[in-house]
């Protein structure tokens, strides 16, 4: 069996390990190893020293993306798509909260500060709370 063979093969368990994690750094050492394995086609008889330097490499690059991908994360770099979006009041309630109207349905909604929403009137979406929309009056 060539090298390259059992490169491939350990790339495909580490991508098949990665499904059942889903950490992500698995799928980095599988790609990898399949970086490797792909070398030694197109370089035959690549020698250990720079079979191990590409995967070092690859899995430095690859560990240095997904941790900034993770760090964003945890920063709120993925914000919601809805804030600023401007929503209209369908359904009322004398405690602030409401149904409006939004990306084609309605949702639950909550004004932040002030008195309760009238119906048909228009406001802002300043954040989300698990599936309620926040709201502020528009200036």
């Amino acid at each position: 069996m060539s090298q390259s063979v059992l490169w491939a093969a350990l790339a495909g368990g580490l991508v098949v390990a990665e499904i059942f994690t889903g950490t992500l750094y698995l799928l980095v050492l599988g790609l990898a190893a399949g970086a490797v394995a792909a070398a030694l086609e197109f370089v035959p008889g690549l020698g250990p020293l720079p079979q191990i330097v590409i995967f070092g490499v690859v899995c430095l690059g690859g560990f240095f993306v997904v941790y900034n991908l993770r760090r964003n994360a945890r920063r709120g770099g993925s914000e919601s798509l809805d804030i600023g979006a401007l929503v209209q009041v369908v359904r009322a309630e004398s405690d602030g909260r409401c149904r409006v109207q939004h990306r084609g349905t309605e949702w639950d909604a909550r004004v932040v500060s002030g008195p309760a929403p009238a119906l048909g009137e228009w406001l802002t979406v300043t954040g989300t709370e698990a599936n309620v929309l926040l709201l502020k009056r528009r200036k």
